[in-house]
């Protein structure tokens, strides 16, 4: 099953509830088609200006600039970090993460300890 990302700004729908939607999500924005033109634009990029040339390409198709890019699988909620893992490696399991875990803290505890001696003598050094 192909996954794309998901999109907050998307506008479709998932008539087959599996999380996928029905339609490609287009990104085209007129403002950002026109600030890859002119740099000086950015100044605009959170006012009103933005929101209303976006809505005048949609209203007015002559207007309506290249879409940058399509992502024809796009999520319809955003993924949670625990099924992203799960998916991206499922040998992973509940043993494994406590021996990473295990392997991160050993060295951590190690450096802490080496260190006391030396806090000491900055301590003693201030009074």
């Amino acid at each position: 099953m192909e996954r794309g990302n998901h999109w907050s700004d998307y506008r479709g729908y998932d008539d087959n509830g599996d999380g996928i939607g029905d339609y490609p999500y287009v990104a085209q924005s007129l403002f950002e088609d026109m600030m890859d033109r002119n740099s000086v634009l950015r100044v605009f990029i959170h006012s009103p200006v933005s929101t209303a040339l976006d809505m005048a390409s949609r209203a007015f198709p002559v207007f309506r600039p290249e879409p940058k890019l399509t992502d024809k699988y796009p999520l319809t909620s955003p993924t949670h970090i625990h099924e992203m893992i799960n998916t991206a490696y499922p040998e992973l399991n509940k043993t494994s993460l406590s021996i990473y875990l295990i392997l991160i803290l050993l060295p951590l505890l190690a450096l802490m300890n080496l260190i006391k001696p030396y806090k000491r003598l900055l301590i003693d050094r201030d009074i």
